[in-house]
């Protein structure tokens, strides 16, 4: 079976210009031509530049085959990388996915851009293997989660670009499938970028991102050049939801893994009867939760994805009947057809939006996709 590492390093070695449709070339396009204005003017207008470049050729990198834009020296391939991918972050106008909370094409394009140069790629490859860096990078932001890494103080677009940077560069190093894996695997030894420049502004937010595109280009040529990494290029994520805790009604811990599917049902309550009767709170709990069995079914859900449950109860005449929810509520939960139980709150409220009401239920459903 494969490991999502192969998967990656197979989708890299396999794709194809040819295959990609004109809105995404369209698209790539555009971000490349926007990131490389963005670099331009950096190059002259980032107060970080001459530091970074000075240093650069104290390193005796600024002799070699590579351009970096708007610049009349040369440099070696890994220092036109870092430079590079500097420059289109250190304005902070470079591109961003939103939902993955990072920037796509300064550390893909910076290694693209140099592997180009040493492989004289054409401009279909380019593109292509920009998508590819699109495609890694961004699928392992949205994974990991954007406020996780943020939590632990990592900035996503260095830690997941060195992955983009080494899809884009490998791809037009014409990197194997096993080249592809062995490049992830030394790319994950490569993978940082501390949040701590919030502290005070400092210019290692910037260069965590020519950080990752110098690093990608070099995970894979020494990938291309026979060097082994590991063969998993991150912890499998959880394959299951996990419960722990379990008691007569209810679990009182639920682990969701990233990356998860999740459904939240809003507060629902019983229908009256034909009579204009309500029932009493076994009944209505019964009902509600048939209501929401309805919805989760025909949205290709069941009453096993239920992860939380959070009732709202009305004291009747004879006072809380939690007994009775309880009866209700069991009906449905820790049976032979759903052994699933949820963690679950009950609190006693003074009214309830709608007359006749003695619960008000609402759900958190989540699953992981096969």
């Amino acid at each position: 079976m494969e490991n999502m590492t192969e998967k990656f390093a197979e989708f890299c070695a396999e794709i194809r210009y040819e295959n990609l449709s004109s809105d995404v070339i369209k698209r790539t396009k555009l971000l490349i031509l926007d990131t490389v204005g963005i670099i331009i003017r950096a190059r002259h207008d980032a107060e970080s530049t001459a530091s970074l470049v000075a240093a650069i050729d104290r390193l005796e990198m600024s002799n070699g085959s590579c351009q970096v834009f708007s610049d009349k020296n040369s440099y070696s391939p890994s220092a036109a990388a870092l430079l590079n991918g500097t420059l289109a972050h250190s304005l902070d106008f470079d591109d961003t996915h939103a939902e993955a909370s990072l920037h796509s094409s300064a550390p893909i394009l910076s290694a693209a851009l140099a592997a180009a140069q040493m492989n004289k790629s054409s401009g279909q490859e380019l593109i292509t293997a920009c998508v590819a860096g699109y495609e890694i990078q961004i699928r392992l932001g949205l994974a990991g989660g954007s406020s996780a890494h943020y939590k632990k103080g990592f900035h996503p677009t260095a830690t997941c670009g060195v992955f983009g940077a080494v899809a884009s560069a490998g791809y037009l190093m014409g990197l194997t499938k096993d080249q592809f894996v062995s490049a992830f695997g030394i790319a994950l030894s490569q993978s940082a970028g501390s949040m701590q420049f919030l502290t005070d502004g400092a210019w290692t937010k910037r260069s965590h991102v020519g950080q990752a595109a110098q690093n990608g280009l070099n995970c894979a040529t020494m990938a291309a050049e026979g060097f082994q990494g590991p063969s998993q290029a991150s912890s499998e994520m959880p394959a299951e939801i996990v419960r722990d805790g379990e008691g007569n009604y209810f679990y009182t811990s639920i682990t969701i893994p990233p990356g998860a599917e999740t459904m939240y049902l809003s507060g629902s309550g019983a229908r009256p009867k034909a009579d204009d009767t309500w029932g009493d709170m076994k009944q209505q709990t019964i009902d509600t939760f048939e209501r929401f069995k309805s919805t989760l079914e025909s949205n290709g859900w069941s009453m096993r994805d239920i992860v939380q449950v959070r009732a709202f109860a009305l004291a009747g005449e004879d006072g809380l009947d939690f007994s009775g929810f309880n009866e209700g509520y069991s009906e449905f939960f820790g049976t032979t057809g759903n052994p699933n139980k949820p963690v679950r709150s009950f609190v006693e409220v003074k009214d309830l939006v709608v007359d006749g009401w003695l619960v008000e239920i609402e759900v958190r459903a989540a699953r992981v996709a096969e």
